[in-house]
């Protein structure tokens, strides 16, 4: 990677030591001393909880040549190390490294933002892009100020690609992650009410990650959900090449002889591109889309693109259809939000069922001060789309709970949903979880798929 001369001169840093150490060739970069190795940059950021300050004789003691340090942090705690870089702002300073790092490679890089659907878009145009070359991808949720420069730091010369997800809670982040990761190519999957806590309205949301389109590279080309109306209002169409994807006739990608199985699992042509997918839903139909649009982008082939998206299937709790003893079960509970809720429920109602649709559902969080009008609306929502019975967990929850009316319950504890849900659940029902991460809501189906 880089010396540690270079990264002081990137930082603007002043480095102490020995004439050597400057010299020193780092072997990585990392935030936490756990994963610490010999040569390697230790960068100490404060996270919610933790503070990388407090492990810096772990960082150096595990083998890590240097730490970036904060100004404000070392004189606070006295703390003097010729192997220290001082700098302003550990966070920005990781940014600025990745950034650096990002440009010595001249790939194709894909940077995927938006309010549904982000990383399952990512996930399948990693899939795509494993076909045509060696690719690489940000893991898990990485996609912040601090998970975006360490998956960027993966990159190597053998890669031929990569895709990273951006994540954002206020404006500005979307700008200077598109900053750090500069990308050929962008894409926003939708704009809707998530982050509302933070951003106000879905017209600023919309502002925030169109933000991507100030950092996409020169000849590059930014891809947006044309039935998005918002987004397509607010683009800017002469910053870069504008593609759509949607289901309308105006898209540029846009589905024919779309069409649902039982599962609600889609089938489509493209062109000379067939897709039979085991992703269910509408939602997945625009998610599929826009994974397709990278690769005309790009130029992939489409025996490849279809290779890769037929051959894709959901994990980490996103969209998974698992069927046992009869009963079929849809696990979203990654996250959720007004639109994704509305689609969870859509696929639900639209699925053969011999039994009874089931709902259970947890908070929607970070929708501001208009969260409990939004829990309401879904469970208006799920009756009108006729599920038959709705189980809710956590405080915001209690809202769907009365806005479904009979029929409905809602539960202060987990154990106490698995244990009624094990009793109610019958051969031939479907039921659907559906909450957003920070409910843990996974927990009640992994207990209820362990009894059943």
């Amino acid at each position: 990677m880089f010396t540690v001369r270079e990264i002081s001169e990137i930082l603007d840093s002043v480095l102490e030591g020995d004439s050597e150490f400057p010299l020193s060739p780092l072997t990585g970069i990392e935030i936490d001393s756990r994963r610490v190795c010999e040569g390697y940059l230790f960068v100490a950021v404060k996270g919610e909880k933790q503070d990388g300050h407090d492990f810096l004789e772990s960082a150096f003691a595990n083998g890590a040549a240097a730490a970036v340090v904060s100004r404000r942090e070392i004189e606070a705690r006295r703390l003097r190390d010729s192997r220290h870089i001082v700098v302003d702002d550990t966070i920005f300073a990781l940014g600025e490294l990745a950034r650096h790092y990002r440009r010595l490679f001249d790939i194709d890089v894909v940077a995927v933002t938006g309010s549904n659907g982000k990383t399952t878009v990512k996930n399948l145009i990693y899939e795509i892009l494993c076909r045509w070359g060696r690719a690489l991808k940000s893991e898990k949720n990485y996609n912040n100020f601090f998970g975006l420069p360490l998956s960027i730091f993966k990159l190597t010369d053998r890669h031929k690609s990569a895709v990273f997800e951006l994540g954002m809670s206020a404006a500005g982040e979307i700008a200077r992650l598109g900053e750090i990761v500069s990308p050929t190519v962008g894409v926003i999957t939708n704009v809707g009410p998530a982050h509302l806590e933070f951003l106000g309205s879905i017209e600023k949301i919309a502002e925030a990650k169109l933000e991507i389109q100030r950092n996409i590279r020169k000849g590059g080309t930014l891809i947006i959900n044309g039935d998005d109306n918002l987004l397509a209002r607010k683009v800017d169409e002469k910053a870069c090449r504008i593609m759509t994807f949607g289901l309308g006739e105006k898209n540029e990608i846009r589905p024919e002889g779309l069409t649902f199985d039982e599962k609600q699992r889609p089938r489509f042509s493209l062109g000379d591109l067939n897709i039979l997918s085991s992703l269910p839903g509408v939602h997945n139909v625009y998610n599929l889309l826009a994974a397709i649009a990278v690769s005309r982008v790009l130029g992939v082939d489409s025996k490849s693109v279809s290779a890769a998206l037929n051959g894709y299937s959901s994990k980490d709790l996103r969209s998974e259809i698992v069927s046992k003893k009869g009963i079929t079960i849809i696990v979203d509970c990654y996250n959720a939000n007004p639109v994704s809720m509305k689609y969870a429920i859509d696929t639900l109602s639209a699925m053969k069922c011999r039994g009874r649709r089931i709902a259970v559902l947890g908070d929607m969080l970070e929708l501001g001060k208009n969260s409990e009008s939004y829990h309401r609306e879904i469970g208006h929502y799920a009756r009108e789309k006729g599920i038959e019975a709705l189980f809710c967990q956590g405080p915001l929850s209690t809202h769907t709970a009365d806005a479904f009316g009979e029929k409905a319950r809602h539960f202060p504890d987990k154990k106490e949903v698995s244990g009624c849900l094990l009793k109610f659940l019958k051969s031939g029902d479907i039921v659907l979880f559906k909450a957003s991460s920070g409910m843990a809501l996974e927990e009640i189906y992994y207990d209820v798929l362990g009894e059943i």
